[in-house]
């Protein structure tokens, strides 16, 4: 496996919650360097290097991945089972996002191997408390 770094590889297809989630590090001053995937095969492709995913200086090797449930394509379960099946991949802590409130979906992701499920919260200042969750997650994880 590749060197950890500080960054974490956000897999989410909703552009404005990305941005959200970039506005919110910022404001906490977290030192994390955020990378974005908009669904399955981009998130495939950072990590197994593909394409322009290969420059480890512009797409370091994640320290976490923050996935969300529903992304188009092969949804947040299938890529974190297909992560989970790569030897390489599957110590990197997943931690899943969504909007999914379902007792099911929080109990397969934990079977699938997911190192937490945090649920997206419906405001801005619900997003600040999550990152703060999600940041003593990681560092947890270290």
């Amino acid at each position: 496996m590749e060197k950890m770094s500080n960054a974490i590889l956000v897999v989410e297809d909703n552009q404005e919650d990305y941005q959200i989630i970039l506005r919110a590090f910022k404001q906490l001053g977290l030192n994390s360097v955020l990378r974005h995937a908009g669904d399955g095969e981009e998130t495939m492709n950072y990590l197994l290097r593909k394409g322009k995913y290969k420059d480890t200086q512009e797409y370091p090797w994640p320290s976490a991945i923050l996935l969300d449930l529903k992304v188009p394509g092969m949804d947040g379960k299938e890529i974190l089972q297909k992560i989970k099946s790569f030897s390489n991949l599957k110590e990197i802590p997943v931690i899943m996002f969504s909007t999914s409130f379902q007792e099911q979906d929080k109990i397969d992701c934990n079977k699938l191997g997911a190192h937490s499920y945090v649920e997206k919260p419906v405001n801005y200042y619900g997003f600040i408390d999550t990152v703060k969750e999600i940041s003593r997650t990681i560092k947890a994880l270290k």
